[in-house]
């Protein structure tokens, strides 16, 4: 049986950052665990102290591993870098534009990509061995190919189906997740699930390294013209990996658990 964990990262004063666990074995297929209370999910104000806070976190990124991260922690150079030819590098890096995704230094990530920042304090030595970054977004795309969105949506297990809002309950309907009846999904417990998954996947089902940046130029080369294609750099970001095609047929099961089930970084 393999085991991964799975964090959606929001800002401090969201309080909106969820944590999950999948496993996976060949007999009962993927398994998700969403924890309802723990270290991130605590919120936090500007005038709050944060030193023990943050020791919490990091005690819970020690303990949660592989931990597979929706954030960006690798910038490439950003904020500083001395070179740039495209608006975008000024705050994305390659694998965001090519994405479409949020720049890691503005709109509503900034927040949780300083608060990661924070929590490593400059040490990524495990960045690619068990700590990584994925993007839910972009591996939703090969899985079920046609996304609709379902950010701040919600679906609730209702009588063997998802019901709710529209984009959320379809995805989850075609994803064949199953649930106790009543069990009630967010976008962030989903972001974080998918994370999670993709930490109990083999090789074969992931994109990352030289297949990933191929397909960061492919699709950066589709949104620039063609006189500026020279200038690309392509190259992910260290410990990025997305998953590349659909999972198989077994099922998707969904539960949550009241707590984190270790004293060190629960919240009381």
């Amino acid at each position: 049986m393999k085991t991964a964990f799975g964090l959606d990262l929001a800002g401090y004063s969201a309080g909106k950052s969820s944590l999950g666990k999948a496993t996976f074995d060949d007999k009962s297929g993927f398994s998700v665990t969403i924890f309802r209370n723990h270290a991130f999910a605590k919120k936090l104000e500007g005038r709050d102290s944060i030193d023990a806070q943050a020791e919490n976190e990091r005690n819970l990124i020690r303990l949660c591993r592989p931990l597979y991260v929706d954030v960006p922690i690798d910038l490439q150079g950003l904020p500083t870098r001395t070179r740039v030819h495209f608006v975008w590098q000024l705050t994305k890096r390659p694998v965001d534009y090519a994405f479409s995704a949020l720049s890691p230094l503005a709109d509503r990530l900034g927040a949780p990509v300083a608060r990661m920042a924070y929590l490593l304090g400059g040490d990524q030595a495990t960045l690619g061995a068990d700590l990584f970054e994925t993007y839910p977004a972009a591996s939703l795309i090969p899985m079920i190919r046609t996304v609709p969105s379902y950010k701040s949506q919600t679906a609730e297990r209702q009588g063997g189906r998802w019901i709710g809002d529209d984009g959320l309950a379809d995805i989850l309907t075609r994803m064949r997740v199953d649930a106790d009846e009543g069990v009630r999904l967010n976008d962030d417990h989903f972001d974080a699930a998918i994370c999670a998954i993709t930490g109990v996947l083999a090789d074969h089902w992931l994109l990352y390294g030289e297949e990933l940046e191929s397909e960061i130029r492919r699709r950066l080369e589709g949104k620039v013209r063609s006189r500026d294609r020279a200038e690309l750099v392509a190259r992910p970001p260290n410990g990025y990996v997305l998953i590349r095609k659909q999972l198989s047929d077994l099922p998707l099961w969904f539960q949550f658990e009241h707590e984190f089930p270790l004293n060190t970084g629960v919240t009381e």
